[in-house]
């Protein structure tokens, strides 16, 4: 936690610098979608509203040692509702709540012996995140802005008959991070570094992310790649073939398209795939998402 402490200290100190180069001339209203990182923070007073479905089915797993194994087919499938709210010109807060999680495996039979192994399933809420976010420099063009992200353990991490299903990994953990966001006419550029130090026996992970997005009219099209380096120092990962193991390193690139049906309600989907991964499931990540702006 003393990490934790230093850093957030840290980002106070850089807020306390960059609040007195902000102006009320450059005072940023959100006129970027929220959808782009979420790193414009959201006038006092309005935000959004999110209902997405994640869908992850995967027949492999990268080992410990990046290497590809296959494995009892899994699956994934998250309804979530997630939402911003504006406090003020420079802060915000933020919830993401997976209200139905179910995670499912298949049942196999042995070709040999004819034997039938069962399938299982598990369904409950996920584990929840609560966080705010400080406008460091908060403008209409450029933007950077600190966060803290609560990890709230409310999800199942024995269920199923096996008791080897997850919809949680069981730990409190908090991430502090710096995002960035640059507008240039249409075009958006943003990104973020992040430590996110965990419980529990887990490994502390190194996280980044970088971003480059289009808006025309009612499209947007965005392209993200997120990394994230664990830092060795928890538990040998147990099961790496679920999205709860430990020690986990990845590197993903995420294409998003999003359409305004009217100036408040809009529809996003996204194809995420992973490029390397360790001690996690390979395969791709569905999301698609109905947005409330107020």
């Amino acid at each position: 936690m003393n990490k934790i402490y230093l850093l957030f200290l840290l980002t106070l100190g850089i807020a306390v610098g960059a609040q007195a180069q902000t102006t009320s001339e450059s005072r940023a209203t959100n006129t970027v979608s929220p959808l782009l990182n979420d790193v414009w923070i959201a006038p006092k007073g309005h935000g959004y509203v999110q209902l997405s479905q994640t869908a992850i089915y995967a027949q492999q797993f990268y080992s410990a040692e990046g290497t590809t194994t296959d494995m009892t087919t899994a699956g994934f499938y998250s309804t979530e509702l997630s939402g911003r709210l504006g406090l003020g010109s420079h802060l915000e807060i933020s919830l993401q709540a997976p209200l139905f999680v179910r995670a499912t495996r298949n049942a196999v039979r042995f070709r040999s012996s004819q034997r039938v192994q069962t399938g299982d399933q598990v369904s409950t809420i996920g584990d929840m995140t609560v966080g705010v976010k400080y406008g460091l420099i908060n403008r209409k063009s450029f933007v950077l802005s600190g966060s803290l992200l609560l990890g709230v353990p409310t999800g199942t991490v024995q269920g199923g008959e096996s008791q080897l299903l997850q919809t949680g990994d069981g730990e409190f953990n908090q991430i502090i991070g710096l995002d960035i966001g640059y507008k240039i006419s249409s075009f958006y550029v943003t990104g973020g570094v992040g430590f996110n130090n965990r419980t529990n026996s887990f490994s502390d992970e190194i996280r980044a992310n970088a971003g480059v997005a289009w808006a025309y009219n009612r499209f947007l099209a965005m392209v993200q790649a997120n990394m994230v380096h664990s830092l060795n120092n928890g538990a040998a990962s147990a099961t790496p073939e679920n999205i709860f193991s430990n020690n986990v390193r990845y590197v993903t690139i995420t294409p998003k398209l999003a359409f305004a049906i009217t100036q408040k309600l809009s529809f996003n989907a996204s194809v995420g795939g992973i490029v390397s991964g360790q001690n996690m499931l390979k395969a791709p990540v569905y999301n698609t998402g109905i947005l409330f702006q107020f």
